[in-house]
């Protein structure tokens, strides 16, 4: 789809902290951003290197509703692409999510 639109992807991954230990947080920030990276590489060369399209990759922490309704008032964003995991397993989130951004979406299975 991006190519034929000649849209930019950006692949946001989101993930909470729930350490509150002292140090723990950073420490386990690295590790989810490392994780991320490691999924998004393999994501990179079965999906997106060789194509026609650009594409970015950018971690947030916090709640997923709130990380992409501000990434879209940041952004020039066309439409929104999500896996059916947002919806089955944060139903609330997703709830909102759908109230809160007014671009269109795309729920792949």
């Amino acid at each position: 789809m991006a190519h034929v639109l000649h849209a930019h992807v950006t692949v946001l991954h989101v993930f909470r902290l729930l350490q509150s230990k002292n140090g723990e947080a950073l420490l386990l920030k690295k590790a989810k951003e490392a994780d991320a990276i490691s999924h998004f590489v393999e994501l990179e060369r079965s999906l997106l290197r060789g194509q026609d399209v650009s594409y970015d990759f950018k971690t947030e922490v916090g709640f997923i509703t709130d990380r992409i309704d501000d990434y879209t008032k940041k952004n020039v964003i066309q439409f929104l692409v999500t896996d059916k995991n947002m919806t089955e397993q944060n139903k609330e989130s997703f709830d909102e999510l759908i109230k809160k951004i007014q671009i269109p979406m795309v729920i792949v299975p």
